[in-house]
C-alpha cells in the first residue's frame, strides 16, 4: 500500500512539475529570430488544451526576459497550445493589424501541438507595415529645413536646400544625397511617406523669415524620391478649406491687418473670423513679397505679422494611411483633423473627397487647444495638442499651470473615423525641463505660454531662450511606448541672426528649447 502510495506521490509531484515555456516576440523582418532590436511582446493569452480537449493551462504574457509565459498543470502527453492575439482593446498589440508570423520550423504558428513538458514554445508576431524589405537596412530621411528669404524670387534663397533626403547610415559633416531647392515647395513642417506609391507628401508651415512656396499656406507637395522634384499636390485654401483669413494683405509694416505696437508687436485689425474667433488679421498671410521677404538667404529681415501667426495658420503634421488611401492633416488655423481621399493610392494624382473633423472640447484657462502632432498608428490615427495660456496664462514649476499636453485617440480613421471624447494623454507642463543652454549659466529650465510680443522672447533671458510649448510629432517605438515632441514653438519666430524685433535692423543669437516626452506602454495604457 506504501509503495502505491509513493508512486502516486511521484507522478502527481512530476506532473506538477511539468511545464511548457516560450517566447512570444514582435518578429519585424519575419525571420522567425529573435533579434536584439526585437522586444518580447506581453498582453498575448497562451492557453494549452490536454488531449480530451480540456483547457489545462493558460496565462497571458509579460516582461522583458525569456521566456515570458510559462504553463503548469498539463502533464507530459500531447497538448495544443493556442495563442490568441488581443481583441483590440490592448495598447500593445492589436487583432486587427498585427499576425502570426510565417511558419517555418524555427518558430510556430498561432496554434501548436507540443508535448506537456516543452520548451522554447515560441510564437513570432508580426505588422507588416512595421518592416519594408527594400528600405531596412539603411532607409532614407526625409527632412524640411529652415532657409531664409523669399524662395520664389529668383535668389540665392530659392537655390538654397529646402528639402533634403539622407542614408540613415549618414554621419559627420555628410552632405544630404538628395535637395530640393525652394522654387515650387517653400518652408514646410509635415511628411508622409507612401510604400504603395513611393511618393512623398509634405506640408506648409509657417516660419517667420521663411517664405512659402507656389502653394501657399494651404500646399500639400508631392516629392518623386527619384528625381526629388517637388510638385503641387493639393490647395487646401483654393478648394474651400481655409488655412488663413479669407482678405489678402497689404505690404510689410503698418496697413489694414494690424498695427505695430512700438517695435516688439503687432495688433491685429479687421472682424472676427469666424473659424477662429479672432481678428481676421491674425489670419492674413500676404505674399512674400508682401511680407517683405528678401530674395537672398543670408539678408536679414523683420517679417512682422509672422511673428504671432506661427502655430496658429497654415498645415501641421501630415500622415498616410498604412493602405496608402488617406491622407490626414492638421489645419491649424481652423484646428481641424482633415483626410484627404486619394484617387489611386499606386499612383495618387488628385483628391476625391475631403472630410473635417473636430477634435473633443478641452478647457484651457486662459489660453487656446493647438494641435500640430498627428501619427497613423495600429488603424488609429493619434493627435497631439497643447493649452496654450496665450492669453494670459501662466505656469509654476511644480505648480499651477495653463499649459498642457494632450493627445486624442481617433478610433477607425478609414471608417467611421471617431475620436474618443477623453484625451488618452493629459501632461502638465509644469515641470523642470533641462537647460536648453548652459553658457553663464543654464537657462530655458521651463515652458512659458505663447507669446504674441517679443520683448518676451528676448528676455529676460541674456541669451535668449524662451521655450514655448507646440506639440508638433508623435512616434511610437518597438516596444509600443509613445514618443512625443514638443517643439518650442520661439525657435520659428525667429531665426539665428536675424532682426529681432518686429522694426529695426538689431540681429542676435537665439537657442530654441524643445523637449520628448516618453509615455510608457504596460498594455492598458500609456503611464
Amino acid at each position: 500500500m506504501k509503495a502505491i502510495q509513493i508512486i502516486l506521490i511521484l507522478l502527481f509531484a512530476l506532473t506538477a512539475n511539468t511545464q511548457i515555456t516560450g517566447t512570444v516576440f514582435r518578429d519585424f523582418d519575419g525571420d522567425g529570430i529573435k533579434d536584439a532590436n526585437e522586444p518580447f511582446l506581453p498582453g498575448v493569452t497562451v492557453n494549452a488544451y490536454g488531449i480530451s480537449g480540456t483547457l489545462c493551462g493558460t496565462q497571458v504574457t509579460s516582461g522583458n526576459t525569456a521566456p515570458n509565459y510559462s504553463l503548469s498543470g498539463c502533464g507530459t502527453g500531447q497538448v495544443r497550445i493556442e495563442f490568441l492575439l488581443p481583441n483590440g482593446t490592448s495598447t500593445c498589440i492589436n487583432s486587427g493589424s498585427e499576425y502570426s508570423s510565417f511558419s517555418g520550423s524555427v518558430y510556430g504558428t498561432s496554434v501548436q501541438f507540443k508535448n506537456g513538458n516543452s520548451s522554447n514554445v515560441n510564437f513570432a508576431v508580426q505588422n507588416p507595415i512595421d518592416y519594408n524589405v527594400g528600405y531596412a537596412t539603411n532607409p532614407t530621411v526625409y527632412i524640411p529645413c529652415y532657409v531664409n528669404g523669399n524662395p520664389t524670387g529668383g535668389g540665392t534663397s530659392g537655390s538654397d536646400s529646402w528639402f533634403v533626403g539622407f542614408p540613415y547610415s549618414n554621419a559627420g559633416t555628410t552632405s544630404p544625397s538628395l535637395v530640393a531647392d525652394g522654387t515650387v515647395i517653400g518652408a514646410t513642417w509635415g511628411v508622409a511617406c507612401s510604400r504603395h506609391a513611393n511618393k512623398i507628401f509634405t506640408s506648409a508651415f509657417m516660419k517667420r523669415h521663411s517664405g512659402m512656396g507656389t502653394g501657399g499656406s494651404g500646399a500639400i507637395y508631392k516629392i518623386d524620391p527619384t528625381t526629388f522634384v517637388p510638385t503641387l499636390f493639393y490647395d487646401m485654401d483654393a478648394n474651400g478649406y481655409r488655412t488663413r483669413a479669407a482678405n489678402t494683405a497689404p505690404t510689410s509694416g503698418a496697413g489694414s491687418s494690424y498695427n505695430l505696437v512700438g517695435s516688439t508687436q503687432a495688433t491685429y485689425l479687421g472682424s472676427v473670423d469666424p473659424l477662429t474667433g479672432q481678428p481676421s488679421g491674425l489670419g492674413v498671410i500676404g505674399t512674400n513679397v508682401q511680407r517683405g521677404l528678401p530674395n537672398s538667404a543670408t539678408t536679414p529681415n523683420n517679417d512682422p505679422a509672422a511673428f504671432d501667426q506661427v502655430g496658429k495658420v497654415s498645415l501641421g503634421g501630415i500622415e498616410i494611411s498604412d493602405d496608402g488611401k488617406y491622407l490626414f492633416v492638421m489645419n491649424l488655423y481652423d484646428r481641424k483633423l482633415y483626410r484627404l481621399t486619394l484617387n489611386d493610392p499606386f499612383n495618387p494624382t488628385s483628391v476625391t473627397a475631403v472630410i473635417a473633423y473636430s477634435l473633443p472640447t478641452q478647457n484651457c484657462n486662459s489660453g487656446v487647444l493647438r494641435p500640430f502632432a498627428l501619427k497613423y498608428y495600429n488603424n488609429k490615427i493619434y493627435v497631439g495638442a497643447v493649452c496654450s495660456g496665450e492669453n494670459g496664462g501662466s505656469n509654476t514649476v511644480g505648480g499651477s499651470t495653463d499649459l498642457y499636453a494632450f493627445v486624442f485617440e481617433m478610433t477607425d480613421p478609414k471608417g467611421t473615423a471617431t475620436f474618443n471624447s477623453t484625451p488618452i494623454i493629459n501632461q502638465a507642463l509644469n515641470y523642470a525641463k533641462d537647460a536648453a543652454i548652459n553658457w553663464t549659466g543654464p537657462y530655458g529650465l521651463q515652458w512659458y505660454p505663447w507669446t504674441k510680443n517679443t520683448a518676451d522672447v528676448l528676455g529676460p533671458d541674456p541669451n535668449f531662450t524662451y521655450p514655448t510649448p507646440m506639440f508638433t510629432d508623435i512616434e511610437f517605438n518597438s516596444r509600443g511606448d509613445m514618443v512625443m515632441a514638443i517643439a518650442d514653438r520661439s525657435g520659428y519666430q525667429k531665426n539665428p541672426d536675424n532682426n529681432n524685433n518686429l522694426s529695426g535692423g538689431s540681429t542676435d543669437f537665439y537657442i530654441a528649447g524643445g523637449d520628448i516626452i516618453i509615455a510608457g506602454n504596460d498594455c492598458s495604457g500609456y503611464k
